[in-house]
């Protein structure tokens, strides 16, 4: 059965599916804050099927989409077990198909998720792999995830951290205490790339700023700092078992190499408090390959009702 619900009844019943999950993508708070920023001119068509999968569903233009936003949600799916998605996807199709639809777009759905494997058997389907998430599964101590790293990528670790340090020695790595605050660093450095300032629009900068205030108790800024000025930035959720590094800027201009060292403190720290796996989300830079990341797919599915 499928029932649709406005948003307001839709995130009541939906929090106790999500609370307990390490994936903030698949939260209440991140539909609310995109709602309210990017998806401004989305319509929010919300669904629950069998009361136990939650649907939320946006229409723009006809077209129906997964809510929370293609450009900053790394997996996006349907909510529930496994067993309960496979259950609810034909129930969800012929009630959009019954609304004539025209098109229902899937966004960034995780290669481990039985949306994947469902749609995979219909032949009229069109799938293909969207971006990669490199991850790295990580050892007891910075020596072990050191001696699994290929001779290569161990020994530019080791010189491109060393000859960071060299030439910058007044360096400080700390966590951001005043995030609110701190992330105006974020916007600064993010903005030298040409393609983060394209993409951090004040809509785009109002809610990032939504996630460091919401998600406080699970993100983290740190800062890496030379002489007091700040030189990079990195942007994680974290978690007991998981870190995921959302996003980073960094002044390569006039601090060469700051980028790759705070990432490879981030990595060092997350081993030192027992972290199981680092997750630099999507995108296939080269950098993510030297640490020892392995590619986790995502896919596009579009189906035509």
């Amino acid at each position: 059965m499928v029932t649709e619900f406005t948003p307001s009844q839709f995130f009541a019943n939906w929090i106790n599916f999500t609370q307990q999950s390490n994936i903030p993508f698949y939260s209440t708070l991140w539909h609310k804050l995109w709602l309210q920023t990017e998806g401004k001119n989305f319509q929010p068509l919300f669904l629950q099927i069998n009361n136990n999968v939650f649907a939320p569903l946006v229409i723009r233009n006809h077209e129906v989409f997964l809510s929370g936003g293609k450009e900053i949600s790394d997996y996006q799916d349907i909510v529930g077990s496994e067993e309960n998605k496979t259950q609810a996807w034909p129930e969800i199709l012929e009630y959009l198909k019954a609304r004539k639809f025209a098109t229902l777009i899937l966004d960034n759905i995780p290669r481990s998720s039985s949306t994947y494997t469902y749609f995979r058997r219909i032949s009229e389907v069109q799938i293909a792999q969207e971006d990669t998430m490199p991850i790295v599964d990580l050892p007891l101590s910075w020596d072990e995830f050191l001696s699994h790293l290929n001779r290569k990528h161990r020994h530019e670790l080791k010189r491109k951290m060393k000859k960071f340090e060299t030439a910058f020695p007044g360096l400080q790595v700390q966590v951001s205490t005043n995030p609110e605050s701190d992330i105006n660093h974020l916007f600064r450095l993010m903005k030298l790339n040409p393609d983060k300032q394209k993409f951090l629009t004040p809509v785009m900068e109002e809610f990032f700023r939504g996630l460091v205030k919401e998600f406080a108790k699970s993100t983290e800024l740190l800062l890496l700092t030379v002489e007091g000025q700040v030189a990079t930035v990195t942007f994680s959720f974290i978690f007991p078992d998981e870190l995921l590094l959302y996003n980073s800027g960094f002044d390569e201009q006039n601090f060469s190499g700051s980028g790759f060292y705070l990432k490879a403190i981030s990595l060092k720290r997350a081993i030192d408090v027992g972290i199981k796996r680092f997750n630099f989300l999507q995108g296939s830079e080269r950098y993510k390959y030297e640490f020892g990341g392995k590619d986790f797919w995502v896919y596009r599915i579009e189906i035509k009702i």
